[in-house]
Formats: structure tokens, C-alpha cells, sequence
């Protein structure tokens, strides 16, 4: 086929759509104009290719892979936050007025922690598992101090504490890895006042004064009341960084 576009069916078609009727000259001048312009916005499409690929990166036609990414609503609002630009990797979820609200994360070494936040930003439920295997949940009061804890050791243990609003352990039940179960009731200086449970042999636990009073004589021997694992302070979940663009 010619090179001369008077015998190229195809740029001919192509020239009179430009400028029909017009000397060759002009439609080849107009041809290149074109061809110009479609690649001035080719080049500008791979510039703005190129930007977006330096923040997301495709290892597989089904996977995207990236650092950090929001979730906007209709409005252009933050809802939803994800990142992994730090070695904590926070994801976190934010209500219509910016607050936010739930907050997931793990940390370095190794605990993946829980949130749930109230309107005014304090905690309100925590929840974490550990490294070594313990997991434990709180449940906060509105000034932000822990009122029910509970705890699921790595040994077996099983435990749940309620705090008063002073901070003061009231009630604490117990059973351990080894088969005892006790529940402890105690007064706001942290004595036990009432005392009751199994140990790991069946026997009865009940407080020294209860079992003088109600065997004073020598006797069979009950079981001495194990001593309750400690449970932990709720774990402090990493909340993760609070999204610049609103």
C-alpha cells in the first residue's frame, strides 16, 4: 500500500472527516496535529498511572496490595481507616462526626487488641489476646475505670472481677487450671468476707471463721480456699493514629 495518503483508503477517510476538500499537505499536517494530541493525553494518562502505582502495588491480577487506605461516606468523611505504615497495624472506624468509635489492632509484639468507644472518646469495652496465649476483656464505666474484668489463662484459668466505682475488687470468682473453683465476695478494704467453692478433690471451700464456728471440734480437715489468680489490668489497645483528612 502507498504512503501517499491520496491512495490510503483509510487516511483518506480520516482527512476528509478534518478538513475535506483540503490539499494533502494540510490533511497530513492535520493528521500529525492529532496524533499529537492523542499522545500528549496518553502521556498525561501513564503520568497519573505511574503516581497511583507508587502508593498501590498489583502482585496478581486478584490482589491489591497497598500501605494505608480510608473508606470516605457520601460527604468525603473519613469512616474507615486502615494502616500498616507503622508496625502496629491499627484499622479503625470512625461515626459521621469524625469521632472515633472501634478500633482493631497488633501490635509488634504480638497482641492483637480490641476497642469499643463511646460518643465522648472513652473506653468502654477492651478486649486483647497475648502472645503467651492469655486473652482477657473489660468492660469501663463512663469515667473510664474498669468494672468487669474477666481472663482465660494460658494454664486453664478462668476468672471474672467486679471493681466498684472507686476501683475496689468486690466480688472475684475463680477456677483454675488445676480443677478448684471459689468465689470471693470482699469488702471495700479488699478482705474476703464470704467464701465458697470446690477444690480440685471435690472438698468444700469455706472461710476459717465459717468452718470454726460451724465445726468446732477436731475433725476431718476441708480444704483450704486455693489462692485466686491474679488478673491482669485490661490490656491497652493500640487506637492507632487519627486519619489527617476529614
Amino acid at each position: 500500500m502507498s504512503d501517499d495518503p491520496q491512495h490510503d483508503p483509510g487516511s483518506m477517510q480520516g482527512a476528509s472527516e478534518d478538513a475535506p476538500g483540503a490539499p494533502a499537505g494540510e490533511q497530513r499536517i492535520l493528521r500529525l496535529e492529532r496524533s499529537v494530541r492523542q499522545l500528549r493525553a496518553a502521556l498525561a494518562a501513564l503520568a497519573v498511572a505511574g503516581a497511583a502505582l507508587a502508593f498501590v502495588s498489583l502482585s496478581s491480577p486478584d490482589t491489591l496490595r497497598l500501605r494505608e487506605l480510608a473508606v470516605v461516606d457520601a460527604d468525603g468523611r473519613v469512616r474507615i481507616a486502615l494502616s500498616a505504615a507503622k508496625q502496629n497495624v491499627a484499622l479503625e472506624h470512625y461515626d459521621a462526626d469524625g469521632r472515633l468509635r472501634i478500633s482493631e489492632g497488633v501490635d509488634a509484639d504480638g497482641k492483637a487488641g480490641w476497642t469499643l468507644l463511646d460518643t465522648q472518646g472513652g473506653r468502654r469495652v477492651g478486649a486483647a489476646t497475648f502472645a503467651d496465649g492469655d486473652a482477657a476483656m473489660a468492660l469501663l464505666d463512663p469515667g473510664g475505670k474498669v468494672r468487669i474484668q474477666q481472663l482465660a489463662a494460658a494454664d486453664g484459668t478462668a476468672a471474672t472481677l467486679h471493681l466498684d466505682k472507686q476501683g475496689h475488687k468486690r466480688i472475684e470468682t475463680v477456677a483454675t487450671g488445676g480443677g478448684s473453683a471459689v468465689n470471693s465476695y470482699l469488702d471495700p478494704s479488699g478482705s474476703v468476707r464470704v467464701q465458697i467453692g470446690t477444690a480440685a478433690d471435690g472438698e468444700p471451700v469455706l472461710p476459717a471463721t465459717a468452718r470454726n464456728e460451724e465445726a468446732p471440734a477436731p475433725g476431718p480437715e476441708i480444704a483450704q480456699a486455693p489462692e485466686a489468680a491474679p488478673v491482669p489490668k485490661a490490656a491497652p489497645v493500640p487506637r492507632g493514629r487519627r486519619p489527617a483528612a476529614r
